[in-house]
Order: structure tokens, then C-alpha cells, then sequence
């Protein structure tokens, strides 16, 4: 149970923080207003949705294979190579960008785009600086493994199968 806790800590404070507060504080001292429901504010709410729905299994993945959470402050005991990180090394990433993008979007805010730029170059660096080195040390060959198989960012390879995760046919 406190592991359920920590997770849904985590979403409230992390990506909360960085898709919900940050850009209303952004839409709210730029003025933009309420937007207009058309074509382009029904693409950026789907957008946010799939994100969300995408972020929501991620954070499912680290708490049922993982055993932690994608908090570095409580990691998962196991390296999570199921789910979408069969497609990318850094699905939750990606949905996040996916939301802010929909965000963009719906407001057809410039400002919220590069909020969305910033946030993608912050976290590149994140993940080359700290996160990947720190599983390299933390998974050994395990990860080193999955690295070779799988991309960094965005899935443009069949997906992985972990050599344990094997199934005979």
C-alpha cells in the first residue's frame, strides 16, 4: 500500500507540476484566454489524453514489474522493460512532451511550445547526465542490453523482449 502512495505522490507532485501547474501559470500571465473549441482544440485535447492514459501505464509498469517508483528517491528494484518501454527507453518522457504538445495546441500558444522545448532539452540532459548512467551501474548488462535494442526517444523498432521475458513459440 505505501507503494501506491508514493506513486500517486509522485504523478501528483512530478508530471502534475510540469503539465497542469506550470502551464496554467503560463496561459494564466500571458492572457491567453479561454480557447476556441475547433479542429485544432479537439487534436490537443486528444493529445493530452492519450499522454495521460500513455503516463498513467508507465507509472503502472514501475509499480508492477519495477517494484518502486519512477521517482529516482524510490526506484524500482527491477529494470522495467515491459509495457511501452518495450518501444522507448523513455516513454513517461515522451508523454509528457505529448501533453504539453496538446497544450500547445488547444491554446495555439508559442510560449507553451517552448515551454515544451525547454522541459524536452532539461530532461535530455537529465536522462544523458544522470538517469542513464546511474542504471548502467545500478542493471549492468541487463541494460546495457535493452540500450542496444531499444531507442532512446521515440519507437521506430519492433518492440523488445527481455532475453528472461522470452516465450518459446
Amino acid at each position: 500500500m505505501k507503494l501506491v502512495v508514493r506513486n500517486m505522490l509522485f504523478v501528483l507532485l512530478v508530471p502534475g507540476t510540469v503539465v497542469v501547474w506550470a502551464p496554467l501559470m503560463i496561459v494564466y500571465t500571458h492572457h491567453l484566454g479561454w480557447p476556441p473549441m475547433d479542429v485544432t482544440s479537439v487534436l490537443g485535447v486528444l493529445c493530452m489524453a492519450i499522454g495521460g492514459m500513455l503516463g498513467l501505464w508507465c507509472v503502472r509498469e514501475f509499480f508492477v514489474k519495477g517494484q518502486g517508483t519512477p521517482a529516482p528517491a524510490a526506484p524500482p528494484k527491477h529494470l522495467v522493460v515491459s509495457g511501452l518501454y518495450r518501444y522507448t527507453r523513455n516513454p513517461m518522457y515522451v508523454s509528457v512532451l505529448t501533453i504539453l504538445l496538446g497544450e500547445a495546441l488547444i491554446w495555439r500558444s508559442g510560449i507553451l511550445l517552448i515551454y515544451a522545448g525547454c522541459f524536452f532539452l532539461v530532461v535530455r540532459f537529465f536522462v544523458l547526465g544522470y538517469e542513464e548512467p546511474h542504471l548502467r551501474k545500478t542493471f549492468g548488462k541487463a541494460y546495457e542490453d535493452y540500450c542496444a535494442h531499444v531507442p532512446r526517444w521515440f519507437p521506430y523498432k519492433k518492440g523488445y523482449v527481455a532475453p528472461e521475458d522470452a516465450r518459446p513459440e
